[in-house]
């Protein structure tokens, strides 16, 4: 109990700190949360001559509102008792309007007929997945500072020693991830993520029934992919990636795309974290296929002979020179560099049929032979035989492979070619095919042909 001048001097101090206050006695609407929560809150009073006080104290917990507004929970009595000077007390309350990273204060309200001197308040906000509770720093009141009947007194506690800090993501950390789709891939791959986290304060909830629900957001590396849906987390949603694995391989293929990659953004705002937490994931999406190329023909045994005003060269195939040598080499994987333990590994299990054909044509009455195939350090050989009597010195040869593709990986997955057919040609315009035996004639000055008897013939 003070006397009549130290309360005046005391009602002067209060009234400064206080009257800001007074306009939030009334609850006001809480956030979406309607959860309840426990709280520990530890308040002393100062050790000092009539510091205490016989009648009630209530309690109730600041907030920030959406648009960053102060709010409070419904009022509580905490010590209906009163204190008295010196002493500490701990109260297990539940309350609820918010989420527990979202306190920044906790305002008291005596009821009681005297002055009383708060000394030093602190909160246990208790863990919501369990377990210990994340506390906040000791606050103390001025030592000048005494709470009358019908007042409030306000203490604010630093928001980064209460705010949230999520850790683990539950399902959305498998978001992260590689897959793959072929010729031969069917049905709808989806992703899935209800909202649980783990936080490293608060243990484990779901975010959708809690204050500050988490932003998710989704974008693609190539705008013309339509074979994706994506449905962002909310509160009545759980967040979902999924995509036809037929359709979208038909759309990377038409897109020229080996691969396409879906990237993921699940941002906290600083409203209910420390800082803006952003946490991304990737999903790439891998088109099993290969490409050829590195043709080359330069092995073969052939008859040179230069163009006519040219430094070029044509080259040409008899009688004597009919053995038909072409490589060619795995280039790509995926529409992307390859390594040349790839590059081997693709040749190795390269699969085709593989003809030579006359012209740049494929008709079977042009085929000129069908060829064999080999491979040696990632490089293909393919090797024929001409046949006789094969006449195109105004054609050069057409190397075509039918039902191609290539076996590669632990389990033998079939890549196909990156144009995304079966089919892949190669047309070499220098090289021409002059197989047929050449023939005599004898004329006279008239040009009449001489008759060459069969023993001439034989003689021969």
């Amino acid at each position: 109990m003070k006397n009549k001048w130290q309360r005046m001097l005391s009602m002067a101090v209060i009234l400064t700190i206080i009257m800001t206050t007074v306009i939030f006695v009334a609850p006001t609407p809480a956030l979406a949360d309607g959860r309840s929560y426990g709280v520990e809150l530890i308040l002393g009073t100062r050790n000092e001559s009539d510091a205490g006080t016989y009648g009630p104290v209530y309690a109730s917990f600041g907030y920030e509102d959406p648009n960053g507004n102060r709010q409070y929970t419904q009022e509580q009595e905490i010590a209906p008792e009163g204190f008295t000077a010196g002493e500490t007390k701990a109260y297990n309350l539940t309350y609820s309007g918010c989420s527990p990273w979202m306190i920044r204060t906790v305002r008291l309200h005596q009821t009681g007929g005297t002055g009383w001197a708060p000394g030093s308040i602190r909160l246990n906000l208790r863990n919501i997945g369990g377990g210990g509770a994340v506390s906040t720093n000791t606050e103390t009141f001025p030592r000048t500072f005494w709470l009358y009947k019908g007042n409030y007194a306000e203490a604010t506690f630093d928001a980064n020693t209460i705010k949230r800090t999520p850790g683990s993501h539950g399902g959305y950390d498998g978001w992260n991830k590689t897959q793959y789709v072929t010729e031969e891939s069917r049905g709808v791959s989806t992703l899935n993520w209800d909202g649980n986290v783990n936080d490293n304060r608060y243990g484990s909830y779901n975010v959708r029934s809690c204050d500050r629900t988490p932003t998710l957001k989704m974008s693609s590396s190539n705008s013309n992919i339509t074979a994706a849906k994506f449905t962002p987390l909310s509160e009545s949603t759980e967040a979902k990636f999924e995509y036809d694995e037929a359709e979208l391989y038909k759309q990377m293929v038409a897109n020229n795309l080996g691969r396409v990659d879906f990237n993921f953004s699940l941002k906290f705002d600083s409203g209910s974290t420390a800082r803006d937490l952003e946490h991304n994931r990737t999903l790439t999406i891998y088109r099993r296929c290969f490409g050829l190329g590195g043709e080359d023909m330069s092995a073969n045994n052939t008859f040179n002979e230069r163009v006519t005003g040219s430094s070029a060269y044509n080259y040409y195939f008899n009688k004597d020179k009919k053995e038909v040598t072409i490589k060619l080499q795995p280039t790509t994987m995926h529409m992307e560099g390859i390594t040349s333990q790839t590059k081997t590994e693709l040749a190795k299990g390269f699969f085709c049929d593989a003809s030579l054909y006359s012209g740049n044509n494929t008709t079977s009455d042009k085929l000129l032979c069908d060829m064999r195939k080999s491979n040696s350090n990632g490089v293909l050989t393919f090797t024929g035989t001409l046949p006789d009597n094969v006449d195109s010195l105004s054609d050069g040869v057409n190397l075509v492979l039918n039902n191609v593709y290539a076996l590669h990986g632990e389990y033998a997955y079939k890549y196909s070619l990156d144009n995304g057919t079966t089919t892949f040609s190669r047309y070499f315009s220098e090289y021409k095919v002059d197989t047929k035996s050449p023939t005599i004639s004898v004329v006279d000055v008239a040009g009449k042909p001489y008759e060459i008897s069969n023993a001439y013939r034989q003689s021969q």
